[in-house]
């Protein structure tokens, strides 16, 4: 390898490095950001953390210090790969987006009169967007929420009201792009894009609906 040559190999690879450690940190005071936010959300008494995918996965668990309606919270958080800088643009033609995916585990029975139901955006359906198996066996309609057009599907009236009551209570969405009542594993999902500033205000607003009363008298 000649001297420019090697001088090219050599600047590439320092680039290729500082690319890495910037990627890194990146991701990671973006996981802080997005897991604080949601902690305070759901008011934590208690939280564990696991890295599950190098720089671009994180797991996280909450316990609330009120259990009365959620008894558990489980966040899973999946990032471009900023520290990968050959990747990268790969990474963000077919993810677009870094993901934050939140399960709100119910107190025993809380969703039984609800029936599955699912609000979600119609463009992050389209785009890679979670699959709603049952989609063909529920009742839907599409909802205008804080601008953006979404699908609403429920299998029970109950679970209409509710979801009603859920984008009643917070006019605009932000960057909220599906919520889901599952009561076949009494949980609630929700997904939302964890950019900073963006995650406090939906997560409050669903953990505080979900923890109430699933009932019709109760949106």
């Amino acid at each position: 390898m000649n001297g420019p040559a090697l001088a090219l190999f050599l600047a590439a690879t320092v680039l290729l490095s500082l690319g890495h450690i910037w990627g890194l940190r990146r991701n990671r005071r973006l996981v802080r950001t997005a897991f604080e936010a949601l902690e305070g959300a759901v008011g934590a008494a208690d939280r564990t953390f696991t890295r599950i995918g190098g720089g671009v996965g994180y797991h996280a668990v909450f316990t609330p210090a009120d259990r009365t309606g959620v008894t558990r919270v489980e966040a899973t958080m999946t990032l471009l790969a900023r520290e990968a800088w050959l990747y990268y643009p790969v990474s963000r033609l077919t993810r677009r987006f870094d993901r934050l995916y939140v399960t709100l585990c119910l107190a025993p029975g809380a969703c039984a009169d609800t029936g599955e139901a699912h609000l979600i955006e119609e463009r992050f359906a389209r785009f890679r967007g979670p699959k709603i198996v049952r989609a063909a066996a529920l009742e839907q309609e599409p909802a205008a929420w804080g601008g953006r057009r979404f699908r609403l599907y429920w299998e029970t009236r109950a679970g209409r009201d509710r979801l009603r009551g859920l984008m009643a209570r917070l006019p605009e969405p932000g960057l909220l792009r599906h919520v889901a009542v599952v009561p076949a594993r009494n949980r609630v999902h929700f997904f939302v894009i964890p950019r900073p500033g963006a995650v406090r205000r939906p997560a409050a607003a669903v953990y505080a609906w979900a923890a109430r009363p699933f009932s019709s008298t109760h949106p």
